[in-house]
């Protein structure tokens, strides 16, 4: 009985040990295969965060092409501002380029399709920014070329300015000489005395009674000139007497004129036709009471100047 019973217990020893045995195989085995996932699983997810990590970087360079873009479209916007272009076009571009980044930043990366369609995007921007370029170089050797025009043509117009100048100065001192040649002249004056017999006296002295003097005629030639226009011509007499104020009467034919700035008066006036040539002209005039004893003057006057003057003395 008693080597049964031993016989037993190693017997049971036995399957105990056999059932540890496969424990600890199980637990083995168990954690070799979790370590092994554990393993696959991290290197899954290291793989998969630079997986990530790439498409974000190629994210992140996508947004950059674009920004970098955008800054060119601002540029040539800038640029077609100055030169005073249309810039509508650009301005919708520039938005619509802002929405597409915006758009991009809130994709958690660029992969397959999306990567496509915006370096499809990228790729016509691209294009588009040449070919503004190109209109831009254009605009702007436009711009320069007519820049050379208008300063050529300012060039010319101040030369012209300058000729025209020049010209209206010389015409203006032209006019002046003209205008100075133009001034007739009157010499040769002669004075005589009429008695109410109508007798006429005339004294080489010219100098006469106050009591003989009826009327008063005075001759004068005015001198040839060419330059002075043929027309008709207004000669004016001033009679001065000794008290130097001009004899002055409306109801003999006695007015008012204004010589170089001056209003004077005048003794009488006529009317004649002055063809250029030396002609003789005269003046008949009645006071109409005793003339003052002493010397007097006679001028002549036409166009606003003194032509000539002469004199002679009552008695």
């Amino acid at each position: 009985m008693a080597e049964a019973t031993n016989s037993e217990k190693e017997k049971s020893g036995g399957n105990l040990k056999i059932v540890l045995i496969i424990i600890i195989a199980f637990l083995l085995i168990t954690n070799g295969f979790t370590a092994f996932n554990y393993i696959t699983k991290e290197k899954e997810n290291k793989e998969q965060v630079i997986v990530i990590k790439e498409k974000e970087e190629a994210n992140q360079g996508l947004i950059a092409k674009l920004d970098s873009i955008g800054k060119e479209y601002q540029t040539l916007l800038e640029a077609n501002q100055k030169l005073g272009l249309d810039v509508t076009d650009l301005n919708s571009k520039i938005e619509a380029l802002n929405k597409d980044k915006e758009a991009l930043r809130r994709q958690a990366n660029a992969v397959g399709a999306i990567k496509a369609k915006y370096e499809s995007k990228i790729k016509s921007y691209e294009n588009d920014l040449s070919d503004l370029r190109t209109k831009l170089e254009n605009a702007e050797k436009e711009r320069e070329a007519l820049f050379a025009e208008n300063t050529e043509i300012k060039q010319q117009k101040e030369q012209l300015k300058d000729s025209i100048n020049l010209i209206s100065a010389k015409k203006e001192e032209l006019a002046q000489k003209v205008a100075v040649a133009s001034i007739l002249k009157a010499d040769n004056f002669k004075v005589t005395v009429l008695t109410k017999k109508g007798k006429e006296k005339n004294d080489s002295e010219m100098s006469y009674k106050a009591k003989n003097i009826d009327k008063i005629k005075v001759n004068f030639a005015v001198f040839e000139n060419k330059v002075a226009k043929v027309e008709t011509k207004t000669f004016y007499l001033r009679v001065v007497g000794p008290d130097g104020a001009a004899l002055y009467d409306e109801s003999t034919g006695g007015g008012s004129i204004t010589v170089e700035g001056n209003q004077v008066y005048y003794t009488a006036k006529q009317d004649i036709l002055y063809d250029g040539k030396k002609q003789p002209v005269t003046f008949l005039y009645h006071k109409g009471n005793e003339w003052k004893k002493g010397g007097h003057k006679v001028e002549v006057l036409c166009e606003e100047n003194k032509i000539g003057e002469g004199s002679f003395t009552v008695r």
